[in-house]
C-alpha cells in the first residue's frame, strides 16, 4: 500500500488596511436612519431645544435673583 501525499496549496487571505467595506457600511446606515427623518421634525426640535434653553436660562437667572434678595435681608 503506497500512501500519496497531495500538495496542498493554502490560499491565504491577504488583509489590508483598506476600510472601504467598514466606511460604506457606516455611511449607508447613518444616510438611511437619515433619510427617516422629515424636515419638519428636525425644525420643530431646534426650535423646541431653543425654547427649551432660554426658558431654563430665564428660570436659572430669576431664582439667583430671588436667591439674592432673599440673602440679602438677612
Amino acid at each position: 500500500m503506497a500512501i500519496v501525499f497531495h500538495k496542498i496549496k493554502r490560499n491565504k487571505m491577504e488583509h489590508t488596511n483598506d476600510n472601504t467595506t467598514l466606511i460604506g457600511t457606516l455611511s449607508g446606515t447613518i444616510l438611511s436612519v437619515v433619510a427617516m427623518f422629515d424636515a419638519g421634525d428636525i425644525i420643530k426640535t431646534v426650535i423646541m431645544a431653543t425654547i427649551g434653553a432660554v426658558v431654563s436660562f430665564l428660570v436659572s437667572r430669576g431664582l439667583k435673583w430671588i436667591w439674592g434678595k432673599i440673602g440679602s435681608k438677612n
